[in-house]
């Protein structure tokens, strides 16, 4: 059997040397052929991904809780005002979110509109946005500089901070890498570790820090959203019915305990 395989590869290499290019054609088109194949699959797969990390940025698998304590002017206006006004909203809210079904990220948050100070002439009056690092992954930024923070850095409430691309021009100037510059924020001071493009305008003029480090700088140890990334899209609106459910028990229980009636809630879809 050994003995017919090597006669039977002298032979064929005797006709390829005979026929060199004919050989050589047939190799080329098996080459070009197989990078064809290769090139487009890459093509879709990379087609696919962006598709996907459109969607996902656009906010149609993003899931909001807003802190209660709010009013409508009446079911015909249907207008909510004071969202995050109430202060029951806590981190182990959204601890209890992480255990839900078709939950894949999680990020508390606290807002504040304030100053950012870079030098006594270079200062933005913006939105200071408290979140965990997952918001990146919820919100699938693009990173132009640096990267994002860690979860390391909210457990330790570290000075680190993401700016959104305009608010780094508008602070430092266009095209100005801001990574590794100083910023103050509420009178303390911040490392810029990344900036980042968002689809969403109002993320590119805001800045970012760990959640824990702006409930310090501000004395608040409660939160205003909690802002989650399902699974897929088709999923959003059974994840919301799901926290609004979980937050009503968890919220009803603590106003017994506390003997208070409950701050409610709002769970809703990202449009």
């Amino acid at each position: 059997m050994l003995r017919l395989i090597a006669v039977s590869g002298q032979i064929a290499w005797k006709a390829l040397g005979r026929n060199r290019l004919r050989t050589w054609l047939t190799t080329l088109g098996v080459v070009i052929g197989v990078a064809a194949v290769i090139a487009m699959v890459a093509l879709g797969n990379g087609a696919r991904a962006s598709v996907e990390r459109t969607l996902r940025s656009a906010g149609t698998s993003i899931v909001q809780v807003n802190a209660g304590n709010f009013i409508r002017g009446g079911e015909s206006v249907n207008i909510a005002s004071g969202l995050g006004a109430a202060t029951t909203l806590s981190r182990s809210d959204a601890d209890a979110i992480r255990e839900l079904p078709n939950v894949e990220f999680v990020s508390a948050g606290l807002r504040s509109r304030t100053y950012v100070v870079a030098s006594a002439d270079a200062r933005v009056f913006t939105v200071v946005h408290g979140v965990e690092e997952s918001l990146s992954d919820i919100h699938a930024w693009t990173w132009l500089q640096g990267e994002g923070f860690t979860a390391a850095d909210v457990a330790n409430s570290a000075g680190v901070a993401v700016m959104g691309r305009v608010a780094s021009a508008r602070l430092f100037g266009e095209g100005v890498n801001p990574v590794g510059r100083k910023v103050r924020i509420h009178d303390h001071e911040f490392t810029v570790v990344g900036m980042m493009r968002a689809v969403d305008a109002d993320q590119d003029e805001a800045v970012f820090v760990p959640v824990t480090t702006l409930g310090q700088v501000t004395n608040r140890n409660f939160l205003q959203v909690i802002t989650i990334g399902v699974t897929e899209a088709g999923v959003a609106t059974s994840v919301a019915d799901a926290i609004t459910a979980l937050l009503r028990t968890r919220h009803e229980a603590l106003a017994v305990r506390e003997g208070r009636g409950p701050k409610p809630v709002a769970a809703q879809r990202s449009a």
